[in-house]
């Protein structure tokens, strides 16, 4: 490695690491006749700007004054709209509101009432399910039993 730095800049040490990156004489040439141009171009454009960018600032300003006119009476509108729909929405739910409750405790009482029935229903037939009291069977000898108890 230490070979290859050394020669470097030689044209032995060119076919290692390519041609070293110094710019040719007429490249140096080409660039400053480039740069000499652009300036040129720099001072006309900056003789002509002033006049040119206030007219340019004047036509941006007046753009935006109007923009933001617009801007400012279209968010008016949306104001007013939205303080309207405000008021209407309030009215609207109260009458929603009063008449939905109205509503769920009718149809709650409903629901009751159908519960109720089912539950009338189902007692009914755990009665007809169970049996009436036979005259010789354990029940009826403990209910004696305990009569007889009670009399003494």
């Amino acid at each position: 490695m230490r070979s290859a730095w050394s020669n470097a800049g030689s044209v032995a040490g060119a076919g290692m690491f390519g041609a070293l990156p110094v710019p040719e004489p007429a490249c140096k040439e080409k660039t400053q006749m480039v740069i000499e141009a652009d300036a040129r171009n720099r001072n006309q454009t900056d003789e002509a700007a002033p006049s040119e960018g206030r007219r340019r600032i004047e036509v941006f300003r007046d753009k935006m004054t109007t923009f933001l006119n617009a801007a400012e009476e279209k968010l008016k509108t949306e104001h007013d709209n939205l303080e309207d729909c405000r008021t209407k929405f309030i009215a609207y739910g109260r009458h929603f509101c009063s008449d939905f409750k109205d509503i769920y405790k009718k149809e709650e009482q409903v629901a009751i009432k159908e519960k109720l029935k089912e539950a009338k229903k189902l007692q009914e037939e755990r009665k007809s399910l169970t049996q009436p009291k036979k005259e010789g069977g354990l029940k009826a000898r403990l209910q004696k039993l305990s009569n007889v108890k009670k009399g003494l």
